[in-house]
């Protein structure tokens, strides 16, 4: 366990086989296999064999969460929301922290530029430039059995990992701990760029939301010096 909390990939891993089928913002997936993160963490699971535990390749399509064809991943999410058993390791605020912060990294440019500062490759936004993936993709959602589940995009191009990512952002962040990191992301906002705001303005909201009530929890401890400051070192 330890090997999975030094290593923040590992960390999100948990964090989303924990709660994967259980809320519409971290589905299950009803095709292929479960893309947690993207196409380069999971290749890069593969080929390093860092995923001892196998969580990725437990059962996790709609089919199988939440029935008896996955008793391991049940044995693993009842040890990890059980701190009696677990202790340090029980999911919770730090490791909440840690899946937030990666998938918002994600989203950072490599020159950062604000979103209000971008624009179309001729200076102006065109009202046919983009598709709202919002609602293509949301229509896809069904909850069935217990269970939230992400059916295959029925359009070629659909933007999956960023819809994903950014339902991932507003789950995980409410039940962050305080953060100096995620503080500065919030005020910031640089990671929320023209394509994301603009294809996915329905999830964008709920991001900022949840960034404002982040900020209201934990800003004026930051400001003051005062409360527990649970990143990791």
């Amino acid at each position: 366990m330890p090997y999975y909390y030094n290593n923040k990939q590992l960390t999100t891993l948990l964090c989303l086989a924990n709660h994967v089928g259980q809320v519409q913002y971290v589905p299950a997936l009803g095709y292929n296999e479960w893309r947690l993160v993207d196409t380069e963490l999971h290749e890069s699971l593969d080929e390093s064999g860092c995923d001892v535990l196998q969580v990725r390749s437990t059962e996790t399509q709609a089919s199988v969460v939440g029935t008896d064809k996955d008793p391991y991943r049940q044995f693993l999410i009842s040890f990890l929301q059980n701190p009696d058993r677990s202790g340090s390791y029980a999911i919770g605020p730090a490791t909440y922290i840690q899946a937030t912060l990666f998938f918002i990294e994600k989203f950072l440019p490599q020159d950062p530029v604000s979103a209000s500062e971008e624009s179309t490759s001729n200076g102006e936004e065109s009202e046919d430039s983009y598709i709202d993936q919002d609602s293509w993709l949301s229509s896809d959602l069904t909850f069935h059995n217990d269970i939230w589940a992400l059916q295959e995009p029925g359009i070629t191009g659909c933007d999956t990992t960023t819809f994903l990512s950014l339902g991932y952002i507003f789950f995980f962040l409410p039940r962050s701990g305080k953060s100096q990191a995620l503080l500065e992301h919030c005020q910031t906002q640089v990671f929320l760029t023209h394509y994301v705001i603009h294809e996915f303005p329905e999830r964008t909201a709920l991001v900022r939301r949840a960034m404002q009530e982040y900020l209201n929890r934990f800003g004026r401890e930051s400001s003051s010096g005062d409360g527990e400051d649970c990143d990791a070192d």
